[in-house]
């Protein structure tokens, strides 16, 4: 076997390896996987607050738990009322299609069968990464030690330290950008609540001028140095016909779509 066919075979050979492993092992070990990532960016946080790992873990679980409820009442909260004015709608349907009203509850039903075992497992890999965040936590030192006595250890953590620390500037980088858009946004809502005359086409244009506007700006607020300034000129060139494009496929979309409640109401 010549060298090109030891290369085609080792490149294949990796190829399938990696595939298997993100296939099948890596569901199994994900949740512990990143249930370790979790309590390795908690223990680094927790000296600056002087805190204990594990009452750090189990506030941080505590916090997680209580915003998705939160996010789960709230959207029922929002999607109530709107899905109740649709009962009768629905109800009303049914009965006037028999035949789908049949086929509905079926399918729906045949849907769900083969919905539950993705759901039961994804609950149960939620469940592990709770549980291994507590564990890890408890017997996070001895832990560790066992882990640098591996020989890719101190190479393994350079590279997590790396990515740490890339993380951790680009989080800082989107909250300016974010900052600076919201800015943006509140000056163009304000001009544009006090510009009479305004029609929706040059709405559109405005926008997205400032939207290359902004993101320039921000751009050179992260970068700290104004020479990103060289690429507004062609950027704002371009918003004028994406804002263009934009506005014609507006005024069309409000042309065809019938917004007048006493129209609806008149038809039905």
């Amino acid at each position: 076997m010549n060298r090109r066919n030891t290369l085609y075979m080792q490149k294949a050979a990796i190829a399938a390896a990696v595939y298997l492993v993100l296939r099948y092992l890596l569901p199994l070990v994900f949740p512990f996987f990143f249930a370790w990532l979790t309590v390795a960016a908690l223990n680094r946080f927790r000296h600056r607050i002087s805190m204990r790992l594990v009452p750090l873990s189990a506030g941080v679980l505590s916090i997680l738990f209580l915003a998705v409820l939160l996010f789960l009442l709230l959207s029922g909260y929002l999607l109530y009322p709107p899905i109740r004015e649709l009962f009768p709608v629905w109800q009303d349907f049914l009965l006037r299609m028999p035949l789908l009203s049949d086929w509905i509850p079926s399918s729906l039903l045949g849907q769900l069968t083969r919905m539950m075992p993705s759901v039961f497992s994804w609950l149960f890999g939620i469940f592990l990464y709770f549980v291994s965040l507590l564990l890890f936590a408890r017997d996070w030192k001895a832990f560790d030690a066992m882990l640098s006595k591996l020989p890719f250890y101190q190479m393994v953590r350079n590279a997590g330290s790396r990515m740490a620390t890339a993380c951790q500037n680009w989080v800082h980088a989107q909250l300016r950008i974010m900052f600076v858009i919201t800015l943006e946004c509140a000056a163009g809502y304000w001009l544009l609540l006090h510009l009479p005359g305004l029609s929706l086409f040059g709405i559109c244009v405005a926008g997205a001028a400032a939207h290359n506007a902004g993101q320039i700006l921000a751009a050179a607020v992260t970068l700290g140095s104004p020479v990103v300034s060289v690429y507004l000129p062609p950027l704002l060139l371009a918003s004028i016909f994406t804002g263009a494009v934009t506005g014609a496929a507006s005024i069309l979309l409000i042309q065809r779509v019938p917004w007048s409640h006493s129209k609806t109401d008149a038809v039905s």
